[in-house]
């Protein structure tokens, strides 16, 4: 599917700022979180407050097309939003991608799971 630059390095900035937890990867993790089809990282309570979010955005490369899904709680749930991805020619173009999800407020666990084919960055 692709990488997900963006995602890695803030969560990287998130959890060294005692934000957020980085509590588990699926996958390679580099210089950038590298994606491929089934490969998830979990957000460890991660806290929406009262306001809330309503979307979803990152920058990413890949070589192939698919979705990140953006999960509450539990993989097996359903995804609150879907970031659709398309190739972006190569792993050293990037691209801003964004899409809406459904209003998530209070602390979760939140997953990012890679669906499609290729990779992504």
């Amino acid at each position: 599917l692709g990488t997900v630059w963006g995602i890695y390095h803030a969560l990287t900035a998130m959890a060294g700022a005692g934000q957020i937890t980085i509590d588990r990867v699926s996958g390679p993790v580099g210089e950038a979180l590298v994606m491929t089809a089934g490969s998830w990282v979990r957000l460890a309570n991660v806290d929406f407050g009262n306001g809330g979010a309503t979307g979803f955005s990152a920058r990413i490369a890949a070589t192939g097309s698919g979705s990140i899904q953006v999960i509450l709680g539990n993989l097996n749930n359903a995804p609150v939003g879907t970031l659709a991805v398309s190739s972006t020619g190569n792993l050293q173009t990037w691209q801003d991608r964004s899409t809406a999800i459904s209003k998530v407020t209070g602390v979760h666990d939140v997953y990012l799971r890679a669906t499609g084919n290729g990779r992504a960055v």
